[in-house]
């Protein structure tokens, strides 16, 4: 099972293969009454989205969510579940247990874009058993998230992986590529940092999303990074210190004498 990790971790997908819907709402019901699960504090509002491709094992595989608070899930751009500013108690497991119904019958080997929103806005400062489960049965399944694949200059055709050459005041953007390649990032993902500069630097970066802009602020090597996923890629920037050179030219005739006016280029 995949994991998200926040102060309220949730699992994203639990795939018990040829499990039945009755086998499901047991495991369900399990997890509702496990006084030793996870607990965690609640806090005011509480929001992760996970992202990734889900592959159905069968054509007729069934999905399920379990959370006692609020979800949202969309498979393939449809809405399956429209939960996401409502609460259910624990106890109930009928309020807190539903089938999702796909939008089309499964295309067995086809991946289909998965977004699970979470939220939790309930029981504020208390403690209590947060998180989602999404299960697949009756066939089973798997999730791939979406994790950067890449980072190229953005535009840049054919792809420009690096390193780049910036002069001081100049700028470029930065894409990161994700994977799979059918998959999208969600909202805040990838997050950028800069894990290298040269001595001197007061540069920050600390974006969120598919591009990053980047403007050295001295002369030396860079290093952005991308983060979705559990992985990362890196970009290197190097920026040159420039010289002052003059070069001379002289006009010289057939026998080379120089004749005419000389120029100079700085």
């Amino acid at each position: 099972a995949a994991r998200a990790q926040s102060s309220a971790s949730y699992t994203v997908l639990v795939d018990l293969g040829p499990a039945t819907e009755d086998e499901i709402r047991i495991i369900a019901a399990g997890q509702a009454n496990d006084q030793a699960g996870p607990k965690y504090p609640s806090v005011a509002v509480e929001r992760r989205t996970f992202i990734g491709l889900f592959t159905p094992a069968s054509a007729t595989t069934q999905l399920a969510i379990f959370s006692d608070d609020g979800c949202d899930i969309y498979i393939d751009g449809t809405k399956m579940h429209n939960r996401l500013d409502q609460g259910q108690a624990l106890p109930d497991l009928g309020a807190s247990f539903h089938l999702l119904t796909p939008p089309q019958p499964w295309e067995v080997g086809r991946s289909y874009p998965l977004r699970v929103e979470y939220s939790n806005t309930f029981y504020q400062g208390l403690t209590d058993i947060d998180g989602a489960t999404l299960f697949a049965f009756n066939g089973g399944g798997s999730v791939l998230p979406v994790t950067v694949d890449r980072v190229i200059v953005d535009g840049s055709s054919p792809e420009d992986l690096g390193p780049g050459l910036l002069c001081t005041g100049s700028s470029l953007t930065l894409r990161a590529i994700p994977a799979p390649s059918a998959a999208t990032f969600a909202t805040g993902s990838p997050v950028w940092s800069l894990v290298e500069k040269p001595s001197g630097s007061t540069l920050v970066v600390n974006g969120t999303g598919d591009t990053q802009a980047f403007t050295p602020d001295v002369t030396g090597k860079f290093a952005v990074k991308a983060t979705a996923g559990g992985t990362s890629d890196t970009f290197e920037i190097y920026v040159p210190r420039l010289t002052s050179l003059t070069i001379t030219e002289s006009k010289v005739d057939s026998s080379g004498t120089p004749s005419g006016t000389s120029n100079q280029i700085t």
